[in-house]
């Protein structure tokens, strides 16, 4: 599933898949996204009652920061369809 593009330009794609719920309320959950040739794992979790993520990266940030569109894409992507 198309999820947007990271800030070089390049595709990224969520592995539907892959996605681990945890909870539901708040949601918690890790997945997989592609791009290029390279699957990187995404974990999202809580902290302080507001969604965060990191990934296999070391990237790691409040979702609605506006650092990340595409963690956003993602936890909105799973907020709609999980």
């Amino acid at each position: 599933c198309y999820i947007g593009q990271y800030s070089d330009g390049t595709d990224v794609y969520l592995l539907t898949n892959t996605v681990n719920m945890l909870s539901y309320s708040p949601y918690v959950f890790t997945c997989y996204v592609e791009y290029e040739t390279t699957t990187l794992f995404y974990e999202f979790f809580t902290k302080g009652g507001r969604p965060y993520y990191r990934n296999a990266e070391g990237y790691e940030g409040f979702v609605y920061d506006g650092n990340s569109p595409v963690a956003a894409s993602i936890y909105n992507y799973v907020i709609a369809h999980y």
